[in-house]
């Protein structure tokens, strides 16, 4: 995520100071993870494998996301909107983010993901399914055509299911690319959509 905001900074056509900007990095605690057989890594919450028809380990998201939201809750606190808050991350960071976005905080600024996926069972289609927001968070959501990992078919599937459940927003493909950030995805803006920064 450094890497995406550092090419982000270098290629946005506006000064980031002058529009009282703060890129903050939460990093993901270092934890067993089932996928690969409960060996330890920096993840934000346990999955059973890397696929979409496999159950979503509600528990382990849950817990993350409470730590998450004491975050965002101090940057309230602190003095910064929520309606100026934009959140956002690569792989399983931008997963974790559609949760806080769609699930936690809904008038939020912005959502953007980048090669994620959510699993078909998702407590964010759940939540989506039964809230009554009149609005919510624009997501821009990019994705790898070379992406074996996390297969570009699943990442349209979370975007069509998002928009079908009244989220607005724009969904990207990135020719030639694999699970990897990429500087079409800075070029695109995916940050400068959800700020509307002209």
């Amino acid at each position: 995520m450094r890497q995406y905001l550092s090419l982000l900074r270098d290629h946005m056509d506006i000064t980031i100071g002058a529009r009282h900007i703060r890129f903050l990095f939460p990093s993901a605690p270092v934890k067993e993870y089932t996928a690969i057989y409960g060996q330890k890594s920096r993840v934000w919450h346990d999955r059973q494998g890397i696929h979409i028809n496999l159950p979503e380990m509600k528990s382990s998201i849950n817990e993350q996301a409470e730590v998450l939201k004491v975050f965002i809750d101090n940057l309230v606190k602190a003095g910064t909107p929520i309606s100026s808050i934009v959140i956002g991350g690569f792989s399983m960071g931008g997963g974790m983010a559609l949760h806080m976005a769609y699930r936690y905080f809904p008038q939020m600024a912005g959502c953007f993901a980048l090669s994620s996926f959510l699993h078909n069972d998702s407590m964010v289609y759940e939540d989506l399914a039964k809230a009554q927001h009149t609005s919510l968070p624009p997501l821009i959501a990019f994705h790898g055509d070379k992406d074996y990992t996390v297969p570009i078919d699943w990442g349209q599937q979370m975007y069509n299911r998002l928009i079908s459940l009244g989220v607005k927003g724009e969904f990207h493909t990135v020719k030639n690319e694999t699970h990897n950030l990429a500087h079409d995805e800075v070029d695109r803006g995916s940050i400068k959509c959800c700020l509307d920064l002209k």
